[in-house]
């Protein structure tokens, strides 16, 4: 009956052991579950992380891209109209030459011109002036012819008479 007594008395002994011993079982057991629980949460939250900074690598390469592009475009864009440009200025520094060549070839023109015109103004006035004498010959001729006309008469009138005139139209010669 001792050993019964003792075996009760154990009994509860190890009953509460046992309750306590699984209680503080449920306790790890619910502490071990929370911290699964917080590492789960941990690693959720780390792959949403992971999942926004993909997402924003994906954009900021895609802006990447489409900068380059833009570069790209903007690059053949400005070396075509440098390009352009350039023959622009080749073709504007030939017609310049050309302009120039073209201003001398006028001005020799305008020189010969003006030596010409310059020659001929010479000629002009040599001809004014040869029309001028010639216009004076025809007045003397036209002067002797009356003066003839007049010493004939005279001649024929006088013959004296005549002579004084001839020698009057000396004198005043």
């Amino acid at each position: 009956e001792e050993a019964r007594i003792w075996l009760a008395k154990q009994s509860e002994t190890w009953i509460l052991e046992s309750e306590t011993f699984q209680e503080a079982r449920r306790r790890q057991d619910l502490g071990c579950r929370q911290r699964v629980a917080a590492i789960i949460l941990e690693l959720k939250l780390q792959h949403q992380r992971r999942l926004g900074v993909r997402a924003e690598i994906t954009r900021i390469e895609n802006m990447l891209l489409d900068m380059e592009e833009d570069t790209s475009s903007s690059r053949q864009w400005w070396h075509d109209y440098d390009e352009r440009l350039w023959a622009a200025v080749q073709d504007n520094e030939r017609l310049l030459a050309d302009l120039s060549q073209a201003v001398t070839t006028v001005h020799a023109q305008i020189e010969e011109a003006d030596a010409n015109t310059l020659e001929r103004a010479r000629e002009l006035e040599a001809l004014r002036r040869i029309m001028e004498l010639q216009a004076n010959k025809a007045q003397q001729l036209d002067e002797i012819d009356t003066l003839e006309r007049k010493l004939s008469a005279l001649t024929s009138k006088s013959p004296a008479a005549a002579a004084a005139a001839v020698s009057a139209v000396t004198t005043s010669a």
